[in-house]
């Protein structure tokens, strides 16, 4: 743990030589910066465990990092969806993004090469199936589908008007004899 506390500066792309890039165990919170997908040599990217708390969402364009091979951002405060270019990174050996708050589909090509645990803690991040595993799919509904609550609406609407009808007509009757 180094005790770095703010943000990541977005000058770090100076440093294109960079292949090894960790800031595991500090207090960093704040977007991770874009400018990470400019450092082409990079192999390895970890921003992990619970002292950062990176926010908003992962960068599209870390999908241009090809070399990279170890992507670790568990344990953050991320948000929104797993980009699909990532799901062409064919050198990645290790992924985690689990306990965030991540949403939407797991991409397939992710969900088949890494196990469940890289996905877990994330309550709305669903995928079938996950290697070594059954499929998670941790968004619960409340209940009913926005079809079964149109089918309900229209049937007593309805069976409303079945039994209205009959008594207003009946109604119509008394008043004009």
């Amino acid at each position: 743990m180094n005790q770095l506390f703010g943000s990541v500066p977005p000058n770090l792309a100076n440093y294109s030589r960079l292949s090894y890039l960790s800031f595991d165990k500090n207090n960093l919170m704040g977007e991770i910066p874009v400018e990470v997908s400019q450092l082409e040599q990079l192999h390895e990217l970890s921003f992990f465990l619970q002292q950062n708390a990176f926010q908003r969402t992962i960068p599209s364009s870390w999908g241009n990092l090809t070399l990279l091979q170890n992507l670790d951002l568990s344990n953050n405060k991320l948000n929104g969806s797993i980009p699909g270019i990532l799901g062409g990174l064919s050198n990645l050996q290790t992924f985690n993004v689990s306990d965030n708050n991540l949403q939407g589909l797991i991409l397939t090509a992710l969900a088949t090469r890494f196990n469940a645990s890289s996905f877990v803690g994330n309550p709305l991040l669903c995928s079938t199936p996950l290697t070594g595993s059954q499929a998670i799919c941790h968004h619960h509904s409340s209940g009913l589908s926005t079809g079964a609550i149109v089918g309900i609406v229209v049937g007593g609407a309805g069976l409303l008007a079945l039994i209205i009808l009959p008594s207003l007509c009946g109604l119509c009757i008394c008043v004009r004899g």
